[in-house]
């Protein structure tokens, strides 16, 4: 993974999901390690973006809701920390900016 993102990394941006796909509002999965290699390896800055989209385009099947899906940038994660603390902070920043969003988009996680 890591030679491959190399051969196509040019400084430029890298997407990826940290738990590895979509996850749907309410469900929590882990992050995988491929996220904290990638962040240790290539020492760049890494750009969380929470969302809302979950709750109006599901993973499965063609029904959208009608809504305003959001995405929103939060502040950047220096490079230089080890690789439990990055994803610690990584799924602590997006999950919580997540539920706020799906929560505005008038999604409410079963207690």
């Amino acid at each position: 993974m890591i030679e491959d993102v190399r051969a196509g990394h040019d400084g430029g941006q890298l997407i990826i999901y940290p738990q590895g796909t979509r996850i749907a509002p309410g469900v929590k999965a882990p992050y995988k390690i491929g996220t904290a290699v990638l962040y240790e390896q290539l020492g760049q800055p890494c750009v969380p973006v929470a969302t809302n989209v979950g709750v109006f385009w599901p993973k499965r099947g063609v029904y959208r809701k009608q809504g305003t899906a959001i995405f929103e940038f939060l502040d950047p994660i220096p490079p230089g920390l080890a690789k439990n603390e990055f994803l610690q902070r990584l799924e602590d920043m997006i999950e919580t900016h997540s539920d706020t969003l799906n929560a505005e988009a008038g999604f409410h996680a079963d207690p």
